[in-house]
């Protein structure tokens, strides 16, 4: 092999890499709606943006393994991390830090993997993939939390972390402290406001020896929302006679619980993102794991193929001496 057809498979292989890097990234920032709605269903949508990444962390784990030019590895560490951003994130503060970052990360992944070569007297890909993908997979949260953050506003944060089942499951455990304090029948989240009165209204008709059937319908819709009036006006609440009951004790309770943080309320799509940013890290350790398996059997292929050959090294080793 010729320093020329070298140099020229490094520079093919460093741009595939960065050919799959950018499309793998583009087609997470489109499935970003469906991540944000937690609609896990439409699975489908993510499937070819994980196997994308896959494919781009193996050919960059080959770039890693294979290209020798630090000038070469650094552009295209500096290369791979400015594009994804380019996608839908506004250019502010933190996404000019994360660029730097995520050229960073990827620079020293590839570093770690060439610095783990160095220093083996075998050549064991996993060995040497283990800190390098990690590193890989991180700068890949990091874009894909930026994604994430740029699409999350604080309504949307304060879904996720106060969800409408917190609120039913709640509800049904408190079911019995809540009669007791507002004086409401026994109630489930998925009765409407109208039903939780008319049940209210029942009891209180029979507590007066009155029979709740003989009431004209007339003058039970107006006993009824005079009681819904009365509820919602104690307890500084907005009832809808068709809402749920779950949905409007979760609308109270998550204005209180707005009322109360203030301020900090702007923080919690950033909070938001950081939690996304360790999620998507823990997924990846299964991505890695199935990039190496890939990474070896590209290898494999590469040298059938005969577009990488064997060639046998010598290593000098230092050693004190009399």
């Amino acid at each position: 092999m010729n320093p020329s057809s070298g140099s020229g498979k490094e520079i093919a292989l460093c741009t595939v890499f960065l050919f799959l890097h950018i499309i793998a990234f583009l087609l997470w920032d489109r499935a970003m709606p469906v991540i944000m709605q937690g609609d896990w269903t439409q699975y489908r949508d993510l499937i070819v943006p994980m196997l994308l990444l896959i494919c781009a962390a193996s050919v960059f784990s080959l770039t890693a393994l294979l290209v020798k030019h630090k000038t070469l590895l650094a552009g295209t560490a500096i290369l791979a991390a400015i594009p994804p951003f380019l996608f839908s994130v506004s250019a502010s503060g933190i996404v000019l830090g994360a660029v730097v970052l995520a050229a960073s990360l990827v620079w020293l992944a590839a570093s770690a993997v060439q610095k783990e070569m160095e220093n083996s007297l075998r050549y064991r890909i996993p060995r040497f993939l283990k800190s390098g993908l990690g590193l890989y997979f991180t700068a890949a949260a990091l874009v894909i939390s930026l994604f994430y953050l740029n699409r999350i506003d604080e309504q949307k944060a304060f879904a996720l972390f106060f969800p409408q089942s917190l609120f039913d499951v709640t509800l049904r455990t408190f079911s019995g402290t809540i009669q007791g304090a507002t004086g409401l029948p026994p109630i489930r989240p998925e009765q409407t406001v109208n039903e939780v009165m008319t049940e209210l209204v029942r009891a209180q008709l029979r507590s007066q020896g009155i029979s709740f059937e003989k009431i004209p319908r007339q003058e039970l819709s107006r006993l009824v929302a005079s009681q819904r009036e009365e509820f919602a006006k104690n307890y500084g609440i907005h009832l809808a006679e068709g809402e749920k009951i779950g949905t409007a004790f979760a609308n109270a309770a998550t204005a209180k619980i707005k009322d109360i943080a203030g301020a900090y309320n702007r923080y919690l799509p950033l909070v938001a993102a950081v939690a996304f940013f360790f999620a998507f890290r823990t997924i990846a350790v299964v991505f890695r794991l199935i990039t190496v398996g890939f990474v070896m059997l590209l290898m494999k292929a590469l040298v059938l193929a005969k577009v990488v050959k064997k060639q046998k090294e010598q290593i000098e080793v230092e050693r004190f001496a009399l």
